[in-house]
């Protein structure tokens, strides 16, 4: 990645896939195939496998809220939801079967300690938290 202005986000949660958000100035991506792609503000650029995948328009208050401590869910699956939390905390959150098409919606404060969080969307959805040794469950009521 060469860098050409100041704000963005990377998310790289998995090594094969990523994802870059430009909120301000100018990035020129390189991928490991070779693919340059130039990114102006607003702009998300997926990778898939070392490839360019996709580029589009976005709000990038969505991708970087969790620098300001909190999550903006606006139908955000449970499994992103759960992804974002274990990466965010580094402990592994998974969720029920029952709740594959569950959508989470308003503002989620980050706070210093996964249970609060946690709670807080106990008391937002229909949910409940189970813990078992080091793994969290998300679980329909």
């Amino acid at each position: 990645m060469k860098v050409l202005g100041t704000k963005f986000n990377v998310n790289n949660y998995d090594a094969s896939d990523s994802q870059v958000v430009l909120v301000q100035g100018s990035v020129e991506l390189k991928t490991a195939n070779n693919d340059r792609v130039r990114m102006k503000p607003s702009e998300l650029v997926s990778l898939q496998e070392g490839s360019f995948a996709e580029k589009r328009a976005v709000d990038t208050d969505e991708y970087i809220c969790w620098m300001q401590g909190m999550i903006n869910l606006d139908g955000e699956s449970v499994e992103s939801v759960a992804q974002r939390l274990s990466h965010y905390y580094g402990v592994t959150i998974l969720f029920d079967d029952e709740m594959v098409a569950e959508r989470f919606y308003g503002k989620l404060m980050l706070s210093d300690h996964v249970n609060e969080t946690l709670r807080a969307i106990e008391t937002m959805t229909q949910t409940r938290i189970k813990v078992h040794g080091d793994t969290i469950y998300l679980v329909k009521k």
